[in-house]
């Protein structure tokens, strides 16, 4: 784990702007040790398709994305 907060993201291929560590917040979040909480921020408009996205295909996109640009890996 890095003690970074946050980390911003720039590509062309992905739509995530940042990458939160939430538990470099505030550890008390956490459920326990060796656990990370990520919070992915998307930047976008109410018009955009982005923001109508059901969570479930919100949370697919996030899974996807921090596993393609090497965060972690989905499995």
């Amino acid at each position: 784990m890095i003690p970074d907060t946050w980390i911003e993201i720039h590509g062309p291929c992905i739509a995530v702007s940042r990458i939160q560590i939430l538990n470099n917040w505030s550890p008390g979040l956490i459920a326990g040790p060796g656990r990370a909480w990520l919070g992915l921020d998307y930047l976008c408009y109410e018009i955009d398709s982005l923001w109508a996205l059901p969570d479930a295909e919100m949370a697919r996109l996030a899974i996807g994305e921090a596993s393609g640009i090497g965060v972690f890996e989905s499995g």
